[in-house]
């Protein structure tokens, strides 16, 4: 699969329903994946520190990451660990589609979030998968874990990696 590189500041989408920047940075409803994946997209992104001068550099050596979109763009799950270069990434994406009915979700209290819940995913003994974000109720993180299950493995996925500029605050 060939991946396209495309810079997104801050988090803000920018792109119509062919993978074309577009300068609004917002997306509209007609934008949403169609045909099988309806519903779930996966993106692969590059997330950054540097600031450069130029919008599209040469495709990243890493780290990599991908995530899951719902129909509303709301991200369910992130890749369970960082990726060397965009064709891990893709092949972690692969074997997680074709093995949803195999995976493992563990369901977890977060560490120092006040007894708030974030759900895991493995695959054949891998990490492949996380929660994006904590639940405060243990149902409400196993419901999200489903739909990820569900989404993943019909989901489309996307032709470009994204690369996300990290915020000042946010640069380690």
């Amino acid at each position: 699969m060939q991946l396209q590189r495309r810079e997104i500041r801050d988090g803000a989408q920018g792109s119509d329903h062919s993978g074309r920047a577009v300068s609004s940075g917002r997306q509209g409803a007609g934008d949403r994946p169609a045909g099988p994946g309806l519903g779930g997209r996966f993106e692969v992104f590059h997330e950054r520190s540097e600031r450069t001068g130029r919008r599209l550099e040469p495709l990243p050596v890493g780290p990599i990451r991908w995530r899951l979109l719902a129909g509303n763009r709301r991200s369910l799950g992130t890749s369970g660990s960082e990726h060397v270069d965009v064709e891990g990434a893709v092949g972690q994406l692969g074997r997680l589609m074709a093995g949803t009915e195999r995976a493992r979700t563990r369901l977890l209290a977060a560490e120092g979030n006040g007894g708030q819940w974030r759900w895991e995913l493995e695959l054949d003994g891998e990490l492949v998968a996380r929660s994006s974000r904590t639940y405060l109720r243990r149902i409400e993180c196993e419901l999200a874990a489903d739909q990820f299950l569900r989404l993943a493995a019909g989901a489309s996925v996307a032709p470009e990696v994204r690369s996300f500029r990290q915020s000042a605050g946010a640069a380690s």
